[in-house]
């Protein structure tokens, strides 16, 4: 065969077979180079959020449980017979109602439920905190609280904080790209006054101010003299406090 006719046939044969690839496959070659032409320009990546074949990073937990992340030195007050236990490091989780000790055999847990009040040291202002068990308070339907209050202000009207979590889950949508992937722990404090053995939400100024109506115009010429804003907690620490100071 002579060279020529050799180089002819090939071509031929070659021209033929690629007639007859099915045209599934050429779309199908087509399809994969737009996708990685895509993918290469970001196009792909933006409108679905994550890039085929790659798993999702998995979420993360942001936030904590701990009504604070540090230790502080503790003395504890339990239930049983009024016993002192003093000295360990400690921090509360609002989740669990229980205390984390630290121990010489390493950290070991404390349910709340045995708990009636503690001391501990704020680590920032080196001043003492003082916290005591829900179960000791009613709520508007005479129920007890779980977990713990702190003490804002003490007298024939306390002045209460309860710090609460609220836990948000992923609410990312790969088809949008929008949205979180991670899960978010956040805390919420509520100022709280007390009524007898209850402790009822503060309702802010203008429905508290009517807890303080057999006193109301010592309690006016308080709050203009010392230009109180009573939606800041030591505001109102300080007015509950003057109140007390009538009534006693």
């Amino acid at each position: 065969m002579k060279p020529c006719i050799f180089v002819f046939t090939v071509f031929s044969v070659i021209f033929t077979y690629a007639q007859k690839v099915p045209s599934s496959n050429q779309n199908s070659y087509l399809h994969n180079y737009n996708i990685i032409e895509r993918m290469g320009s970001g196009q792909l990546a933006s409108q679905s959020g994550i890039v085929p074949g790659i798993a999702a990073p998995p979420p993360e937990v942001l936030g904590d449980v701990y009504l604070h992340p540090d230790y502080r030195i503790t003395t504890f007050q339990l239930y049983e017979n009024d016993k002192l236990v003093e000295g360990f490091p400690s921090r509360f989780d609002i989740r669990s109602n229980e205390f984390d000790l630290v121990t010489k055999q390493g950290i070991r847990a404390l349910r709340g439920d045995q708990v009636k009040s503690i001391v501990w040291m704020d680590s920032v202002s080196k001043q003492p905190q003082y916290l005591v068990n829900g179960k000791e308070f009613l709520n508007e339907a005479n129920v007890q609280y779980t977990g713990f209050f702190q003490i804002i202000n003490q007298g024939s009207m306390m002045l209460l904080k309860k710090t609460e979590i609220f836990v948000k889950d992923p609410d990312f949508h790969p088809a949008l790209n929008v949205g979180s992937r991670d899960i978010r722990i956040n805390k919420k404090s509520s100022l709280y006054y007390t009524v007898g053995k209850q402790a009822l939400l503060w309702p802010g100024k203008k429905q508290g101010m009517k807890l303080f109506a057999s006193k109301a115009d010592e309690i006016n010429t308080f709050i203009k003299v010392n230009q109180l804003d009573l939606a800041k907690e030591g505001h109102l620490s300080a007015l509950i406090g003057y109140y007390n100071s009538l009534t006693n």
